[in-house]
């Protein structure tokens, strides 16, 4: 209908990636920078994960579409014999439809919520998840000291909202399983400065190998793949070298020929993973690279199960050990 056209979530969305028109729904709420670079952000093809959390609000906001009214009953449909003009696919299929309309209207709201790595959830996300369990129990997993969010703060009041006054139960993990307790005392150095006052859990084991500090000459990507190759001696199994994402690439090319147990990747590709002994290349760079750059160090200084080796650069301000600043205790 040209007057009053139905709209759909992708639809408005799409919209929004026309900058004047975003600049006049949102006057006086978004900066014209901010319009800019919001409008920039939605030219392009396809869908992306944060999208979802988009659509899942427009269409919260919009309602359902309304259903297309119901045939009436045509009274030749009552003659005998008629109903044979249908086919079996044709009544399988009007099955189909009514039965995942019926899962689409049970599926808006879960009896119990389990959110894993619940440190990474936009607000946004939030708002969509919580949607879902305004009556449910729930289950919520994360560390915040790993969040990449850059503002925690405004994640744990969205977090909140979307729990609302039900009661809660708060268990602290206390023990690290991960990292031998050399490794775990320079990551509790940059955990620190990440989130002042938070407790690091204790680790259980020791291996009596302290980290190796380097610091990288004019040559970093073959001082890199140096490194790398003493750690693929040491351990028999996987080594990571994490560097800071523009780096990506880079780093793949330095370690080219090494094998497959050795594997490059930037920092926000480090959650989640473990290997057996890491280099985490310039830890200033990768602190520099986000708002929440301190934390996504403290994640890159502790994927090592074995050993650890930091090759710092003149960015680092290393001291004579090679210690770059942010990891001096």
């Amino acid at each position: 209908d040209a007057w009053w056209p139905e709209l759909t979530p992708q639809a408005v969305l799409a919209a929004m990636a026309d900058e004047r028109r975003l600049g006049r729904w949102a006057r006086r709420v978004l900066t014209p920078p901010d319009v800019r670079r919001v409008a920039r952000s939605l030219r392009r093809d396809g869908t992306s994960v944060h999208d979802v959390a988009l659509l899942d609000e427009l269409a919260a906001l919009l309602g359902p579409l309304p259903r297309p009214p119901r045939r009436e009953a045509d009274p030749l449909d009552e003659l005998t014999g008629l109903e044979e003009v249908t086919t079996y696919a044709d009544r399988m299929a009007g099955g189909r439809r009514g039965r995942s309309e019926r899962l689409e209207e049970e599926r808006t709201e879960y009896a119990h919520v389990i959110v894993d790595e619940a440190q990474d959830l936009t607000p946004m996300q939030w708002r969509m998840v919580g949607r879902r369990g305004r009556t449910a129990t729930w289950t919520v997993v994360g560390d915040p000291a790993q969040s990449s969010w850059s503002d925690v703060d405004e994640a744990g009041q969205a977090r909140d909202e979307a729990l609302g006054s039900r009661p809660r139960r708060l268990f602290t993990l206390t023990v690290n399983y991960r990292n031998p307790a050399e490794i775990a005392e320079v990551a509790s150095t940059v955990l620190a400065l990440a989130m002042p006052g938070t407790e690091p859990p204790r680790a259980v084991r020791s291996t009596g190998l302290a980290p190796r500090f380097e610091v990288a000459g004019d040559d970093l990507g073959a001082d890199v793949r140096r490194a790398a190759e003493r750690l693929l001696s040491e351990v028999d199994g996987t080594v990571g070298v994490v560097v800071a994402m523009h780096r990506r690439a880079q780093a793949r090319g330095w370690l080219d020929g090494l094998g497959e147990r050795v594997v490059a990747l930037g920092s926000l590709e480090a959650k989640g993973l473990e290997y057996d002994a890491t280099v985490v290349v310039s830890p200033a760079e990768i602190a520099e690279e986000s708002p929440a750059g301190l934390r996504v160090l403290y994640v890159a200084l502790t994927r090592a199960t074995q050993r650890l080796a930091v090759l710092s650069t003149a960015l680092d301000s290393p001291d004579p050990a090679g210690v770059p600043d942010l990891l001096l205790p």
